[in-house]
């Protein structure tokens, strides 16, 4: 039995992160490395979001929903302002909730 949790941490938060990290990349004009602070997570890992070598599976999915595509602009937003709070986690852990909600695999 998986928790949907684990599924979504599998399938569909790589899929966040990207879109994360590429709004926070080309919109506010973060350099891969304070992208990467900003996230906790490494350079490496931001470039291959951004370039889409991975998270690319469900974006098409968010990117066509308004709710979920203004969730990641929230999500995005909030981390220049505030970094990493509570408020952020919640909205990825609705981002995520939605996107299973979509997701039939």
């Amino acid at each position: 039995m998986k928790l949907p949790c684990e599924i979504a941490v599998k399938k569909i938060l790589p899929t966040v992160r990207a879109l994360i990290a590429y709004t926070l990349v080309h919109d506010y004009k973060l350099s891969i490395y304070a992208t990467a602070k900003l996230m906790d997570l490494t350079p490496a890992a931001i470039s291959n979001y951004v370039s889409g070598r991975r998270g690319a599976k469900y974006k098409e999915i968010i990117e066509s929903n308004p709710e979920l595509k203004e969730i990641i602009l929230r999500i995005a937003k909030k981390l220049v302002e505030k970094g990493a709070t509570e408020e952020v986690y919640s909205d990825i852990c609705r981002a995520c909730t939605l996107l299973r909600t979509k997701c039939s695999d």
